[in-house]
């Protein structure tokens, strides 16, 4: 096994500025024709040779510049003086870059891939969704509360009170409707886990392919192009970076039932989508039946640990799991000074594109992410409960 690095590129070729002020000899500056930094485009490959038949890692980064124009244009300023750009790529030509997301790392997707397509997974816990029946009766109490006290609610005294009903709806009716839609689909569902059960146990096993992230980050700016010749070349740039990510894995049976037909295997399906497959204690069950566990799950991925080692099925994982990233950034230039006229280009669209494939076991990790709206009102509200 050897690592090898492989690039190729094309140019936008020789550019240049020039300024002659009155009588003086003009001052010409020139691009440098080959620095990959102004590159029309470059792309590079990065991966390892002597493994034909393996997964290995591979990252291939790709800068495409040709739907940018430089500058070009002639400016006479009288008295012998004048400004000329010639196919030259302003002084704000630097690379593009990624924004920052909050992409778990790739254990910690390959984690979630296990528990997303484990065999023995379960859709909706019938065990959990009866234990939290208990709770129904005050549910409903609260929604008659609310509406005798709907009026009154206006005043800020009362924002405890609210808090309360907002909690009410997010972590009880929210999640108790949920489970009712799943379960309204139950034989789609079984018959999707029928499906799965006849790949595992063929000679092939399970193969999944999940997609587990996708976000983009939006930013728009104004900058000074360039201002070399005295000329002022302004630009909005406005950036957007997408960052998706999906993984593969093949699950492969530890034994076979003797009896795997389409009968046998449904009473399986419906026992494994409700997560009555199991006897006596589980673990995951377990964990979302304690109060204060789906905190826990916003900062750490333990749930998914529970989850991808659940063995209703015996069943394991052949091989390392793959966890391709996929993130691209697309840079707009459009010109906002009043010399369009006089000088041209300094416009158009430049893209940065990186393809990741890695190779991963799965792994716990403890993050401190960016919380999302919802997370961020679930803890004001218990915040506000506190408060005397």
């Amino acid at each position: 096994m050897v690592n090898r690095t492989r690039d190729r590129a094309s140019y936008f070729g020789q550019g240049y500025r020039e300024r002659k002020i009155t009588t003086n000899p003009p001052i010409r500056t020139t691009n440098l024709q080959n620095a990959l930094s102004e590159a029309s485009w470059w792309g590079r490959c990065v991966d390892v040779s002597g493994l034909p038949h393996q997964d290995h890692p591979l990252t291939i980064t790709e800068r495409d510049n040709r739907g940018f124009l430089p500058l070009n244009g002639h400016r006479d300023q009288g008295g012998g003086s004048y400004q000329e750009y010639g196919n030259y790529l302003p002084s704000g030509f630097t690379n593009v870059t990624h924004a920052s997301t909050s992409i778990p790392t790739v254990g910690a997707r390959g984690l979630t891939l296990m528990a997303r397509s484990n065999p023995s997974r379960e859709e909706v816990s019938i065990p959990n969704f009866i234990h939290e029946l208990k709770d129904l009766p005050g549910m409903f109490k609260d929604i008659t509360h609310f509406k005798t006290r709907l009026k009154s609610l206006k005043d800020v005294r009362n924002s405890k009170e609210i808090a309360n009903y907002h909690l009410s709806i997010q972590m009880g009716w929210l999640p108790f409707i949920s489970d009712i839609r799943k379960m309204l689909h139950f034989q789609a569902s079984a018959d999707r886990r029928i499906k799965e059960l006849q790949r595992l146990y063929s000679s092939r096993g399970l193969k999944r392919r999940l997609n587990l992230f996708d976000t983009n980050v939006v930013t728009s700016s104004n900058i000074v192009a360039d201002s070399s010749l005295g000329a002022f070349i302004n630009v909005r740039k406005d950036v957007v970076t997408r960052q998706r990510s999906w993984g593969t894995v093949r699950w492969v049976p530890t034994s076979v039932p003797k009896d795997i037909g389409h009968d046998a295997l449904g009473r399986t399906a419906r026992k494994l989508v409700f997560g009555t497959n199991h006897i006596g204690f589980d673990a995951v069950q377990a964990w979302n039946a304690l109060p204060w566990t789906w905190l826990i799950d916003w900062f750490a991925n333990f749930d998914d640990f529970l989850e991808a080692h659940r063995n209703d099925v015996p069943a394991h994982i052949d091989g390392p799991m793959n966890i391709m990233t996929l993130t691209e950034t697309y840079e707009l230039w459009t010109r906002t000074d009043g010399l369009t006229q006089v000088f041209t280009g300094a416009s158009g669209r430049r893209v940065l594109r990186t393809k990741e494939r890695a190779q991963t076991t799965g792994s716990l990790s403890v993050t401190l992410p960016l919380l999302n709206g919802r997370q961020w009102s679930i803890l004001s509200a218990l915040a506000l409960q506190r408060l005397r």
